[in-house]
């Protein structure tokens, strides 16, 4: 249940978010639809950059995932009750 939440809250974020942003562009640039679709051009190179940068774990157990996970102990991070 949690699952279709999170499912249903992004894409109402991410695709009310992208259609609000593109008509905010299209009326501050005088209906101008090349504004508009520089703005989808950007959007969608984002998401192939940030797709590109992932690193692939399709044949990785869980416990070799948890392995690549940095310690978050570092001494400033840990708070003392001095």
């Amino acid at each position: 249940m949690v699952g279709d939440t999170s499912r249903a809250l992004s894409a109402a974020l991410g695709g009310g978010t992208a259609s609000s942003a593109a008509i905010a562009i299209l009326i501050a640039t005088h209906h101008n639809a090349l504004a508009v679709a520089l703005y989808g051009a950007l959007a969608l190179a984002l998401v192939a950059f940030c797709s590109y940068a992932l690193k692939e774990t399709a044949t990785l157990t869980m416990a070799e995932i948890d392995e690549q996970i940095p310690d978050r102990t570092d001494s400033k991070m840990v708070c003392s009750s001095d």
